[in-house]
């Protein structure tokens, strides 16, 4: 579910569409939330596709943490990539918009390392681009990450959450999601420390 003041527009010639922000989107607004309308396709049902469909398919969805592919229904699924985002990624299936988003700023995510099915050369141009989406992350940004993570989630508890109201019992990240929703402060798994799957989607048995 993509945040409704949203919109999909020409970004330019070269990158082509993307989404920006409508209206004012203060930061820690959820921007984009994993929902029980978006698609789930094992690796077998990807194969199975006619060749038009596998590219399309790969081009739109993202891979999830547990390696399944994940094709989001609305325009969320055409939000580009930077190595510097307007959001940041908790777990993969919530991102938060880490400053403050004027109407007609582009929102962009980071596509990490494996989140994505067709790898790309990066021309975002941020001081920090890692230039080929191959590229293994450094410990630095994935302390980097980590850190933004808890920042964006303070944040979170203190604003409006639209989104939210999309969410399910059950859907992967669901406790992080209740507590955000509860304006409940927690520790995130951490990247550093390789969080898995299961810490991300389940959590803490005790959640």
């Amino acid at each position: 579910m993509i945040h409704p003041d949203t919109r999909l527009q020409l970004i330019d010639d070269r990158i082509g569409n993307g989404v920006v922000a409508a209206r004012h989107i203060p930061k820690g607004t959820v921007i984009w939330m994993r929902d029980a309308l978006d698609q789930v396709f094992e690796r077998e049902r990807l194969a199975a596709l006619p060749p038009t469909l596998r590219f399309h398919l790969e081009l739109y969805s993202y891979v999830d943490l547990d390696g399944t592919l994940i094709l989001p229904w609305d325009h969320g699924r055409q939000v580009n990539h930077s190595c510097e985002p307007t959001t940041t990624t908790i777990g993969n299936f919530l991102e938060v918009a880490n400053r403050d988003l004027a109407p007609g700023d582009e929102i962009t995510c980071e596509y990490g390392i494996g989140f994505f099915t067709i790898p790309f050369d990066c021309t975002c141009g941020a001081p920090r681009c890692r230039r080929d989406s191959r590229a293994m992350p450094s410990e630095a940004d994935f302390r980097r990450w980590d850190a933004e993570a808890a920042d964006v989630y303070a944040h979170a508890l203190t604003v409006d959450q639209p989104v939210l109201a999309s969410m399910t019992e059950g859907q992967p990240g669901a406790w992080i999601l209740k507590a955000m929703r509860e304006r409940r402060p927690i520790t995130l798994p951490s990247w550093v420390k390789g969080a898995t799957a299961a810490d991300w989607h389940d959590g803490p048995s005790d959640s």
